[in-house]
């Protein structure tokens, strides 16, 4: 089964607690997340930012929880250092 975050938000009742915007500039990313608790980051698979992201620093860096799909070196970064959680890839729909 995918998981849609939108309709998992719909389904689980938060959407007035959860957030999707699009992308931020990294230069605006500290502001516009101030007020957020996870920070989330997934790519494709035939993105060459699946392997190299450098958004689970971002967050980290600015105090968030990392959300992140299990591509070998973005899930590595995030379970070595403790800063959040990874889903497995084949359950995320993009």
């Amino acid at each position: 089964m995918e998981l849609n975050p939108k309709n998992l938000a719909k389904k689980n009742r938060t959407e007035d607690r959860v957030e999707f915007s699009s992308a931020v500039d990294p230069g605006k990313l500290t502001g516009s997340a101030e007020s957020k608790d996870v920070g989330v980051t997934t790519h494709k698979q035939d993105c060459l930012n699946s392997y190299h992201s450098p958004k689970q620093f971002e967050y980290a860096n600015i105090g968030l929880a990392v959300l992140c799909d299990d591509s070998p070196f973005v899930k590595s970064i995030v379970t070595e250092h403790e800063l959040g959680a990874c889903v497995t890839r084949s359950r995320l729909k993009h």
